[in-house]
């Protein structure tokens, strides 16, 4: 089936998003409004009747224009309502247009597993099952899990499961740097103000000592699945182990559900071990990286 590529301002919306909802890797990352929300631009390679799909997120510098993975986005690729080989993910890479210098994607983990390309390089993501009950969840945390929840808690750490957009942003405007805050808040209000009206959101945040925000987390119900979408953990708190806290109150309003739940987001604070200590599985998605710049400057990009 031919594969075109298709301006932003050209894409049916509705059927773009009828191929996600129907696609085997289906996810809220390859919705048309999301991409709105986290992308100031993107095109995409669609095949045949959107039978097909595959959203190329790109910025224009100075030099060259690039495709690059966009913000709260974990994974995008090529997704289709029937499986897809490694014939034809590389079909779509090689349909990539000459005008993008520099490509960096990473693939869904469908694409993952019929990715043959020399140019990848990979990134970890973690996944925890919730179908059996919370209790049975307890028994296999790591050791320190109990100790890090006792130490948030002998810091008067307190819980609150929905954070309004003010509460979000005032912690953002104290924690986060001024140029990424604004990104990252006009992003995730687009995304929550959409997400609220259906009951598909849920932003915990925890009030430190002095009373005051002191980490918050974004949990999406995505299909079949829940993702945690944004998390940040200020000093002060990550010294009390609020992040533990944040966690383990999730499992255990939520275990006992046949969903799975995706750590997609991670940072020095929301990482590997974190993860891995609630006993999340490893998995890994790939970045396909190329570089079509001309030999004399590409070194320097």
């Amino acid at each position: 089936m031919p594969i075109r590529y298709v301006k932003q301002a050209d894409i049916d919306p509705v059927k773009w998003d009828r191929t996600i909802d129907v696609s085997l890797n289906a996810s809220l990352y390859g919705k048309s409004w999301f991409l709105d929300s986290v992308a100031d631009t993107w095109d995409a390679l669609i095949e045949n009747d959107y039978m097909a799909v595959m959203p190329l997120v790109f910025r224009k510098g100075f030099v060259f224009t690039e495709i690059y993975p966009p913000l709260l986005t974990k994974y995008l690729g090529v997704f289709s309502s029937l499986p897809v080989d490694h014939d034809k993910i590389n079909r779509f890479i090689l349909h990539i247009p000459e005008k993008f210098k520099k490509i960096n994607i990473c693939m869904n983990r469908l694409n993952t597993q019929s990715l043959q390309l020399d140019r990848v390089s990979g990134q970890t993501c973690f996944e925890l099952d919730l179908i059996s009950s919370y209790d049975l969840k307890r028994k296999k945390y790591s050791p320190i899990v109990p100790d890090n929840i006792a130490i948030a808690r002998e810091n008067k750490l307190s819980l609150i499961k929905h954070l309004s957009l003010t509460e979000l942003e005032y912690f953002l405007r104290v924690n986060v740097k001024s140029g990424h805050r604004i990104r990252i808040f006009s992003s995730l209000r687009q995304i929550l103000s959409r997400l609220n009206k259906k009951g598909k959101a849920i932003v915990v945040g925890v009030y430190g000592p002095e009373n005051t925000i002191c980490s918050v987390a974004i949990f999406v119900n995505d299909t079949n699945s829940i993702i945690l979408l944004y998390a940040c953990t200020n000093q002060q708190c990550s010294a009390y182990k609020a992040n533990y806290l944040i966690i383990d109150s999730f499992l255990r309003d939520y275990s006992g559900n046949n969903i799975t739940i995706g750590f997609d987001y991670t940072d020095t604070i929301w990482n590997e071990n974190l993860y891995h200590d609630f006993g999340a599985v490893k998995g890994y998605c790939y970045n396909v990286i190329i570089n079509r710049l001309p030999a004399l400057i590409k070194w320097a990009f």
